[in-house]
């Protein structure tokens, strides 16, 4: 019996023996020095991708396993060529270490000499220009997603921009889609600079079902003030049309903007739309809106002074444009929301 508890104490130490072993080899193959081996033996051996796997990298949603992979592809073949000496002995010392890294002084084949610093809680290598940080310029009330990951980082830039941040990997390819609630969506990559046209073409670059929405709001508006101010009415219905309630303020303001005429009262015949020259809206923007009155006296050709003005009619029918008229989208519905007198 004793024999057998023996051989089995001598049993039991030799595996703890072995379990301590294998810790302490583990723990010297991660350690600092081994790390800088290993990336010296990657370029004597010449597969620089694999230098990826020993870099460091900060957490972003866009530097992902699959992106990594790719980098290192992308990262062998710049590595391969700007390397035109082959590396046949290195060596390498400790010349500095504080509470964050450790550098090191790597010497390839006896002159080429690399200063290499580790990130001690990482027990990575920092290695330059491989992911920087990025932003994207976009209309307010945007989203981005690059590679389907929506961005969440964004700064405002004023009423009518916005920032996003991120971190990817430089030398990948990335694919951007930006959405908007009116505006088309855009296809692109990180390098999409934002043209400020391209968000105040109306007629090219809106979705077509907003734009037609567009359309009948303000024509909605319209109607409902001109028949207030030829028909009277209650001046507080009409505040269901601007995002402040304050069509008062509006009354008030434009009372002397809108054609006063005993053949131009009849409402549901007057027309509303962008003028193609002019087509310039976008929310948080203002718009020119052209309101065009029908059955005026006489007929041919003329001119009449308006506003400092003058505006041509043809067929009896006289064009007024309003300028500086900002609409909002709330709750489903183009509001006024700011204007000039």
């Amino acid at each position: 019996m004793n024999k057998k508890f023996i051989w089995i104490g001598i049993g039991a130490l030799a595996i703890i023996i072995v379990i301590v072993g294998v810790v302490v080899f583990n723990g010297n193959a991660k350690g600092p020095d081994s790390i800088i081996k290993q990336y010296c033996d990657i370029l004597k051996n010449g597969n620089y991708g694999d230098i990826i796997d020993i870099a460091y990298f900060p957490e972003s949603e866009l530097i992902t396993k699959e992106k990594l992979e790719e980098k290192k592809k992308q990262y062998f073949e710049e590595m391969r060529n700007s390397n035109s000496t082959n590396v046949t002995k290195y060596e390498y010392s400790k010349t500095n270490e504080d509470d964050e890294k450790i550098s090191y002084k790597v010497v390839l084949n006896g002159t080429d000499v690399k200063n290499v610093d580790l990130l001690k809680s990482e027990n990575k290598l920092l290695i330059e220009d491989l992911y920087e940080e990025r932003s994207l310029k976009v209309k307010v009330d945007s989203k981005v997603y690059v590679d389907g990951v929506e961005l969440t980082n964004v700064t405002p830039v004023d009423d009518h921009y916005d920032v996003y941040n991120f971190i990817a990997l430089k030398g990948v390819d990335y694919n951007v889609k930006i959405t908007h609630i009116y505006l088309n969506d855009i296809d692109t990559d990180l390098n999409f600079k934002i043209d400020n046209e391209y968000y105040y073409i109306f007629d090219t670059y809106w979705k077509p079902e907003m734009k037609e929405k567009f359309y009948e709001d303000i024509e909605e508006v319209f109607r409902a003030i001109i028949r207030y101010y030829q028909q009277g009415g209650d001046l507080n219905d009409l505040n269901r049309y601007f995002v402040n309630d304050n069509a008062s303020e509006f009354i008030t303001d434009m009372k002397d903007n809108f054609y006063s005429s005993e053949n131009a009262k009849y409402v549901d015949n007057y027309n509303f739309y962008m003028p193609f020259y002019h087509s310039e809206v976008v929310q948080g923007k203002p718009a020119s809106i052209l309101m065009e009155y029908p059955q005026l006296e006489g007929s041919g050709k003329g001119s009449i002074s308006f506003k400092d003005k003058e505006y041509n009619w043809e067929d009896g029918r006289l064009a007024l444009e309003f300028d500086n008229i900002v609409f909002l989208l709330v709750d489903g519905k183009f509001k006024i929301s700011s204007w000039e007198a």
